[in-house]
């Protein structure tokens, strides 16, 4: 990254609790004129991201203390020793041991808030005896840091077992097994660079991102219900559904049912829509959650595919007498419009806004897809079934408006 694209910043902060400001008011205006040479490196040369930090944390710890490594973090979160690797003993006093763990809670606390690659850890009885702690990236950085600060001292924390996210394959009843197996390997490759900025940043080991599998443009999707229409004064208006033909617009509405389904219960920080029946490599990333960090890692990582950012377009909320959305039937005289319908109350997915225009759309192959949409539609909680109870009647009634 060249450096008109930014520049490292400086991040200080204070390992214990009874530092004051104007205690490190001096060692800090300081720092901020020593560590020039090191941000005009980084910039020119070794730059990882725009603005990025370089954290400086000051400490009552004495140098030897900090050297030591005692502060380190290992990968059960206790401080060591670092020449035995056993956690601390009665070798230091017990006010040590409190600022050691209270400075072990701040580096943690600076990794997970900035995700920096290296730490400086400075000493408030001799500021100027350096301790960097290397956390990631550091290859190309060591050398450079050491010949730019020959006096300070560096450590390596002990590097966190990367989980890397699990691919959750799912689709909206059109692609089948076959399908999501052929395509998991394949979508696997592709974001494996992200999967690995995932695992390395996020430390999640239950996380996983979605892969939905549509058989509708996701671009449609995007446009019309993720993406929100901000020259739009309808806040309300799902705009231009009336436009697309009949089984385009039954493809779109099975794909956005699901889509909603899986954001609202799963909630997970990265959707990927496919379109399976396809056979570009083209694919949307959407970002549902953590948003600024996960841009930054599609950036660093995925830098020239397409992503959006979840903001559902928002219908009006139900009222007593039915719900605001679209008819499902192709021939309803208001197809592709907002307007007052009911739920099909055997699946809960389809929407009607009479009884006639859900005995078409029954025929017209709802038939073979309501018990499916009722098996799948995901629940919330730890007791949730997928498989609800069967319903008798084979076409249930919407009542006439």
């Amino acid at each position: 990254m060249s450096s008109s694209e930014g520049r490292p910043f400086l991040w200080f902060g204070c390992a214990d609790g009874t530092l004051s400001k104007q205690e490190v008011a001096t060692p800090r205006m300081r720092l901020a004129r020593e560590l020039q040479s090191i941000i005009n490196y980084m910039a020119q040369c070794d730059l990882e991201k725009a603005n990025e930090p370089i954290v400086v944390l000051f400490s009552r710890l004495s140098p030897d203390v900090i050297r030591s490594g005692a502060a380190l973090p290992t990968n059960n979160g206790s401080p060591k020793d670092s020449q035995s690797g056993m956690p601390l003993g009665d070798d230091i006093s017990m006010a040590e041991y409190s600022r050691v763990k209270a400075l072990r809670r701040a580096i943690e606390e600076a990794r997970d808030k900035l995700n920096p690659r290296f730490i400086m850890l400075i000493p408030l009885q001799q500021p100027w005896l350096w301790t960097f702690v290397f956390l990631r990236g550091h290859d190309q950085l060591r050398p450079a840091l050491h010949r730019l600060a020959p006096n300070a001292a560096q450590l390596m924390a002990d590097r966190r077992q990367a989980v890397t996210p699990g691919l959750l394959m799912l689709d909206d009843l059109t692609a089948g097994k076959d399908v999501l197996q052929r395509l998991r390997p394949r979508m696997a490759h592709e974001l494996r660079p992200l999967l690995l900025w995932m695992g390395e940043n996020m430390e999640d080991s239950n996380e996983r991102v979605v892969v939905l599998c549509i058989c509708a443009e996701w671009s449609i999707l995007a446009q019309r219900f993720i993406i929100p229409d901000a020259d739009s004064g309808e806040a309300y208006q799902v705009a231009g559904l009336s436009d697309l033909g009949d089984a385009e617009f039954q493809r779109t509405l099975l794909a956005r049912d699901r889509l909603f389904n899986v954001v609202d219960v799963l909630q997970p920080r990265l959707l990927v829509l496919v379109n399976w029946l396809t056979n570009s490599d083209d694919w949307l990333m959407v970002v549902c959650r953590d948003q600024t960090r996960l841009i930054t890692g599609i950036g660093n990582t995925l830098p020239n595919r397409e992503f959006c950012i979840w903001a559902q377009r928002r219908l009006p909320q139900p009222s007593k007498s039915g719900i605001y959305d679209v008819c499902y039937s192709n021939v309803c005289p208001k197809r592709g419009q907002v307007q007052l319908v009911q739920l099909c109350p055997r699946c809960f997915t389809a929407k009607y806004c009479s009884s006639m225009c859900q005995a078409e759309h029954w025929k017209a192959g709802h038939c073979r897809f309501c018990s499916p949409l009722q098996a799948a539609k995901l629940k919330r909680g730890p007791g949730a079934r997928n498989d609800t109870a069967k319903v008798r009647s084979p076409a249930p009634s919407v009542k006439k408006r």
